[in-house]
Order: C-alpha cells, then sequence, then structure tokens
C-alpha cells in the first residue's frame, strides 16, 4: 500500500500452501517472498520520509488510547 491516499503498490503470489508449518520460514520461497515484502515497505516508508522532510510538514505521532506505558 501507499500513503495518502491509499493503493496497492503491488500484489504479491504466496503461492505457499496453508496451513503452514514452523519449518516454512526456512523454505527458500518463504525467504524469498518475506524479502520482497521488506523491500517494498523499505522503499516506500523512505519515501515517505523524503515527502516528510522536503515539505517541512511535521509528523505527530499519537499512541492508541489501551497504550502501556
Amino acid at each position: 500500500m501507499t500513503p495518502s491516499p491509499g493503493t496497492v503498490r503491488e500484489v504479491i503470489d504466496v503461492g505457499i500452501k496453508r496451513p503452514r508449518p514452523e519449518e516454512i520460514k526456512s523454505d527458500e520461497s518463504f525467504i524469498r517472498c518475506r524479502s520482497r515484502i521488506w523491500q517494498l515497505l523499505q522503499n516506500q516508508c523512505c519515501r515517505t520520509q523524503e515527502e516528510i522532510t522536503e515539505s517541512g510538514r511535521k509528523v505527530l505521532r499519537t499512541l492508541p488510547q489501551d497504550a502501556v506505558i
């Protein structure tokens, strides 16, 4: 997803049948899929941070009402 307005950036076909055992985390297809998802998230976060910095906007971060501090 992209930020404001949220749009689908990429559809990722996981292709791993359910139920998924714990051992799937060491499977090469799982590792590739996980890496691709993190790459997309990191790229979007970096772009968003650059846009915020360039625009001079301040981002207010709020905690959920039920957050324990």
